[in-house]
């Protein structure tokens, strides 16, 4: 049932992002990003390739790579100082 409702909920932010790319005012890439993000959660096979994507577009510009890393390992660390706090 989690699945289900995750994978609804990721298809209807992509529907939301597609009509938002087409409006001025509202932010069509990020529900679109929200979107995948959600059905990577349900589902394994999307999840494997938004990996693969994830690897190809680092091979294919390392430079953006480098800062995604670095944008990464910062997101990580904050992540962990929240959680230690939380305890």
């Amino acid at each position: 049932m989690k699945n289900i409702v995750i994978a609804l909920l990721g298809y209807i932010f992509i529907g939301t992002g597609i009509i938002g790319i087409f409006l001025p005012f509202f932010q069509g890439i990020l529900f679109i990003i929200i979107g995948v993000y959600l059905l990577s959660i349900g589902s394994p096979k999307v999840h494997r390739k938004l990996h693969l994507a994830y690897v190809a577009f680092k091979i294919r510009f390392p430079k953006i790579a480098r800062m995604l890393e670095k944008v990464e390992r910062k997101w990580e660390d904050m992540l962990a100082r929240w959680q230690n706090r939380s305890r």
